[in-house]
């Protein structure tokens, strides 16, 4: 058996961080032993399911970002030295640089696992060159790389973006998606609109690449008399804007601000349809757990988008930024659900190929064989 030690920015609220949960929940089960450690402290809603596998989950410090690398590095070797494990599993940024650079320093195998397209140009904010932090960190985590022994990409997209910036071969990348447990989702029919009103349901962080002012001037075009609802799960540095927004446009009775919230599997069942705007994504996670739910799912048309339902069996896709075909989408799907026999859309069967089941034994069979060559004797 071996041991893993993971290493995240936070363990907070998002997709990087329920999908380390599932993983490493399914690995606990399997034998391996398993520690966290988060870069700063950030509550998690993850936790309870975390001490229930016996995972700790541990603290470096209290900075963020590039600032928190120098200060990190001795907490991190220490632990390291101390727990000893036979690998370390890095997500995000920073956590790739720092654990990239101890495991190189303590001779750990160390697997990366990319959840974004960081460096491609539609970060830069238009810009002719990248933000300064940004080129800085696409530095280090260029550097590093070379001590990385695999990397994980959620999706074709993201590996084919990390693969070009990075200039690596190909021998060491493979493309594992993120995951959901669909055993937390009863089996539901297809959805058929209830009587009156649509209710849609957004989740996501209240950040520019998410879409969310796009949703906004797509309900300020919709029609008075179709009655739509959507309720809003995040928050984040936006949230008060897009609040203004919504009472400019005069949409505010249709878009509430729900905040966050642990547990959103009643508030999918209890939906029509998933709206997701976004601009960005790596292989977005409230995406997958919307299918998983039984729902139709309003999304762009962006490259992970189409890796997840690449027939459009469950989801209405339009360009990103375009709020007027968000508004036909939303309108379409209103007609279609109105139907008698609902919508002929198979969200359940999209989403099973991301059980953490299936997603489960390939990271299991991945770290066994990077733990098995780094005992294996050097010639």
């Amino acid at each position: 058996m071996f041991k893993v030690l993971y290493l995240i920015d936070s363990m907070g609220v998002g997709g990087a961080e329920r999908h380390l949960t599932l993983i490493a929940s399914y690995l606990a089960g399997r034998g391996v032993e398993q520690k966290i450690a988060q870069i700063y402290d950030e509550e998690s809603i993850y936790l309870p399911e975390l001490k229930a596998s016996g995972i700790e989950l541990l603290t470096l410090g209290r900075r963020m970002g590039l600032s928190a690398l120098a200060p990190s590095i001795l907490p991190f070797m220490k632990l390291c030295r101390d727990w000893k494990p036979d690998l370390i599993c890095t997500q995000l940024v920073i956590p790739d640089i720092l654990g990239r650079s101890v495991g190189k320093l303590l001779g750990i195998p160390v697997v990366s696992i990319w959840q974004n397209m960081t460096y491609d140009r539609i970060n830069w904010k238009e810009r002719r060159r990248p933000h300064p932090k940004l080129w800085a960190m696409g530095l280090l985590d260029r550097l590093t790389a070379r001590f990385g022994s695999r990397f994980v990409a959620v999706s074709r997209a993201v590996e084919r973006s990390h693969r070009e910036f990075f200039g690596l071969s190909g021998a060491l990348c493979m493309v594992i998606p993120n995951t959901v447990d669909l055993k937390r989702f009863p089996d539901v029919a297809p959805r058929t609109k209830k009587a009156g009103r649509l209710r849609l349901i957004h989740i996501g962080r209240h950040v520019a690449h998410k879409g969310i002012d796009t949703l906004l001037q797509a309900l300020a075009l919709l029609p008075p008399e179709l009655d739509v609802q959507v309720d809003s799960f995040g928050e984040g540095p936006l949230t008060r804007e897009l609040e203004a927004q919504a009472r400019r446009l005069n949409v505010h009775s249709r878009f509430q601000f729900r905040g966050l919230k642990a547990d959103l599997i009643p508030d999918m069942l209890e939906a029509d349809a998933a709206v997701l705007p976004t601009y960005r994504e790596g292989l977005p996670l409230a995406y997958i757990e919307a299918l998983a739910a039984g729902l139709p799912v309003i999304t762009t048309d962006i490259a992970p988008n189409l890796e997840i339902d690449p027939e459009g069996q469950a989801s209405l896709f339009f360009k990103p930024g375009d709020a007027k075909a968000l508004a036909e989408r939303i309108s379409a799907l209103a007609a279609e659900l109105d139907r008698p026999e609902g919508g002929a859309r198979k969200p359940r069967e999209v989403a099973s190929p991301f059980h953490y089941e299936t997603v489960g034994p390939r990271f299991y069979e991945l770290f066994q064989s990077v733990v098995d060559e780094s005992r294996s004797p050097q010639l």
